[in-house]
């Protein structure tokens, strides 16, 4: 289109299906948008959210989130909200077939890379629910000049002369969908700044995601963040934690601790809290799979400064 208003109240949505019996079955899959146009004004909403389960005991599934891209010519304002979320699992036991997986975060690009504010949130993790170990965020391309949204939940690439956080930003509780009985590795997220706000309520969170059910399983790992600034106030938080194992007999093992690196140019506080720490492990029984805890993260300040 040459011209796209996506009005206060208006929607684009693409969700999958949710689940409607409680059956072994997953949800719909998020569509895909591409919206591609010389001009857009982005006051809606729009959802590419996979379908949830059916809400009951043994009742499935969540389906994958969708992708959207932007390809806009002309710069412009994101004041709606993006979600591209995976469904939910069923809570109960974990069979890692068609039962409690969490379905995969979505992703969004900019193609053009030019958005001048973002003032919606963008979230594209996965199911906030399901005993299993799975869901993970896919790779998003964030850029604006301006970002002040409450929450971007993504992996990839935020990118901005200025950032000003209040809420929660990063792959938050990322799962592990690696083979059964390996670590897995965090997902990655690079954020460059002229000017980085981390407020006293905002929180950068990239922790692994707690195993849900009683499975010799590893739990999710911390991200891999490198923020890159000329100038950064540091009053809120940074969890980079690997998941807990379920807190019951054996029932697996802690995930790794993440990595963060500042790479700051201008001498900074850190007045805020960084945390990195390995996640809980069973403490009854230890073998290759459980009983094993998640190895400490680090944090690295190259200008030291």
């Amino acid at each position: 289109a040459d011209v796209v208003n996506l009005t206060n109240g208006a929607l684009i949505r693409a969700d999958g299906g949710k689940e409607t019996a409680a059956t072994q079955a997953f949800g719909g899959k998020g569509g895909i948008v591409n919206i591609s146009a010389k001009t857009m004004y982005f006051d809606g909403n729009i959802t590419v959210d996979g379908g949830d389960h059916a809400g009951t005991s043994n009742a499935g599934s969540g389906g994958d989130a969708g992708d959207l891209i932007l390809n806009i010519t002309n710069s412009f304002d994101i004041y709606g909200n993006i979600f591209a979320r995976g469904g939910t699992g069923d809570n109960g036991g974990c069979d890692n077939v068609d039962s409690a997986l969490r379905g995969g975060g979505g992703s969004v690009n900019i193609t053009n890379k030019n958005a001048l504010a973002i003032i919606g949130s963008i979230e594209t993790n996965p199911g906030e629910a399901g005993a299993c170990r799975s869901g993970v965020y896919k790779k998003s391309e964030i850029y604006a000049q301006k970002i002040n949204a409450t929450n971007i939940k993504v992996a990839g690439i935020i990118n901005a002369s200025n950032i000003t956080i209040t809420g929660t930003y990063g792959p938050d509780l990322n799962g592990n969908e690696g083979a059964t009985g390996v670590r897995n590795g965090g997902q990655n997220l690079t954020i460059n700044a002229e000017i980085f706000n981390l407020t006293k309520t905002g929180r950068i969170s990239g922790t692994g995601y707690d195993l849900g059910a009683a499975e010799s399983q590893f739990a999710g790992a911390g991200a891999a963040i490198t923020i890159t600034a000329n100038t950064m106030y540091f009053d809120g938080n940074i969890s980079l934690d690997g998941g807990d194992h379920s807190g019951t007999v054996n029932t697996g093992s802690g995930g790794d601790g993440g990595t963060l690196i500042l790479n700051i140019t201008n001498s900074f506080d850190i007045n805020g809290n960084i945390f990195a720490r390995g996640g809980t492990g069973e403490s009854n029984i230890c073998s290759a799979t459980t009983g094993n805890r998640g190895n400490g993260g680090s944090v690295i300040i190259p200008n030291k400064n």
